[in-house]
């Protein structure tokens, strides 16, 4: 572990949530995070034909199960369990699929005695997946178009959330507050005409949101102020919330991304510096089992801290950070992208011939495929049958490390303005708030194997009327 002096003022010991077993050393907190991933956790990603089909239609989809910790198929998978549910939560059917060297096929006959047109849910998950506190399962919604009745609902519902960085609002500092509005549905909302205004109704400040319905505004609040987020969405309704009370004492935090680097931001006010003294902090990057520290120190006299970590020090992808105290109890998070390093292998079709209702496609690609899988759907270039939650770089890069859905995730990873999609990805982390993988679990809760992979099926039965006894092979047909 490094051990570095920066020269300025950083963190506080508030905000501490305690638990139990909290490591003493950092040996016994590297210790406790990496036997916390030493199991290597299965990632599914489910490749679907399409996410809407016709009544009488079969839905044909491809499974891949990747090691995060070496960046290969996980080739030690077998059973994939496919469950498939109404928008109502009811289970209608279970497969299990195949899965050969990280890969697999299967198509779903979806009978119209079962399903009826509407909404379903698709989940895959693996036995294995059940050692572990987090849900690790991937779903992917489709409809089934026909006669479905839609009772418009009349109650409009919107959640507006207001959600500081880091975690914390502090008086006297600068503070970065996330803004979500999410409808009825948990979709996000687009907002416009957003305002930040204090308890005399003064417009601190004005902002709008992006496409997801997420925005963000900076703030210096005062103590003895109260503040509120009015907007109105793109339908007129008007929406309002309370931003959450400052406190006296605290430190927030701020990160920017610039060049090859991230720069991050600690800043404290004059109340809380004096309790900074002789006092040692770790910042903790950590990702999949994998951990780097910095120890600091902070001088006497100033506010600001500001910590430069280059991408080359950051692991590929999202990557949380982990403010500790001396105590090592977790005080400030933030999670980042790393898109450095991301390797995406292009592969172009072009259509070569048409033979009756067949198609000869050609495919090209900037690297030698070799002992590869590919799985192609094959649709109208204006269809509006084919809009998946995720695409296999997303599912594998972002998905296991935030909480709940995430809306057209395929967005972040997908061609045209990348400064944009940058930005607008990292609104998405700093909404999310602490990671998927909570502390609590990881220094009271470790991992134990109590579920093995499934691997085919054990069938236990009896032959009868056999004519020659010598004959003691038997062949099973799936």
């Amino acid at each position: 572990m490094k051990k570095i002096t920066i020269l300025t003022s950083i963190l506080i010991p508030f905000y501490i949530t305690t638990f139990a077993q909290t490591p003493s050393n950092v040996k016994e907190l590297e210790k406790s995070y990496t036997e916390y991933f030493n199991l290597n956790r299965e990632i599914v990603y489910l490749h679907l034909n399409k996410t809407a089909v016709v009544q009488n239609e079969d839905l044909w989809l491809s499974a891949y199960i990747y090691d995060v910790k070496q960046n290969i198929p996980n080739k030690g998978a077998a059973n994939l369990d496919l469950n498939i549910y109404t928008s109502e939560g009811k289970r209608v059917n279970s497969k299990t699929m195949l899965v050969s060297g990280g890969k697999g096929s299967i198509s779903l006959n979806l009978d119209p005695n079962t399903y009826n047109p509407g909404k379903y849910y698709l989940e895959a998950s693996t036995n294995y997946m059940n050692n572990f506190e987090e849900d690790l399962s991937y779903v992917q919604s489709f409809t089934i178009l026909g006669n479905e009745i839609n009772t418009p609902s009349k109650k409009v519902a919107y959640d507006l959330q207001l959600l500081p960085e880091g975690g914390h609002i502090v008086s006297n500092v600068i503070n970065t507050v996330g803004v979500k509005l999410i409808d009825k549905d948990g979709l996000g909302a687009i907002f416009k005409n957003a305002k930040l205004v204090n308890s005399k109704n003064e417009v601190i400040r004005s902002f709008k949101s992006n496409k997801f319905g997420v925005a963000k505004f900076n703030l210096i609040p005062s103590i003895s102020e109260s503040y509120s987020v009015i907007l109105e969405t793109e339908a007129g309704y008007k929406v309002k919330e309370n931003l959450p009370k400052s406190s006296e004492r605290g430190i927030s935090l701020g990160s920017n991304e610039r060049n090859n680097d991230f720069i991050f931001s600690f800043k404290t006010n004059e109340k809380t510096r004096k309790s900074l003294d002789n006092e040692n902090f770790i910042f903790a990057i950590h990702k999949d089992g994998s951990i780097k520290n910095f120890q600091f120190k902070f001088p006497e006299d100033k506010l600001e801290a500001n910590l430069t970590i280059s991408k080359d020090s950051l692991f590929t992808g999202v990557n949380t950070i982990t403010i500790f105290n001396s105590q090592f109890q977790p005080v400030l998070e933030r999670l980042i992208f790393n898109d450095k390093n991301i390797k995406r292998s292009r592969i172009t079709a072009s259509k070569s011939n048409i033979s009756g209702d067949s198609l000869t496609i050609d495919l090209k690609s900037n690297f030698v495929i070799e002992n590869n899988s590919l799985s192609i759907s094959i649709l109208p270039g204006q269809t509006k049958a084919y809009h998946p939650s995720h695409n296999i770089i997303s599912a594998f890069y972002l998905k296991p490390y935030l909480k709940g859905n995430i809306e057209s995730a395929t967005y972040y990873f997908t061609d045209g303005d990348s400064r944009r999609k940058s930005y607008d990805l990292d609104l998405l982390l700093l909404t999310q708030g602490w990671s998927k993988y909570n502390w609590e679990n990881i220094f009271t809760n470790p991992v134990k194997e109590l579920y093995k992979p499934h691997v085919g099926f054990a069938i236990d039965g009896n032959i009868f009327n056999r004519i020659n006894k010598n004959q003691n092979s038997l062949f099973i047909k799936s």
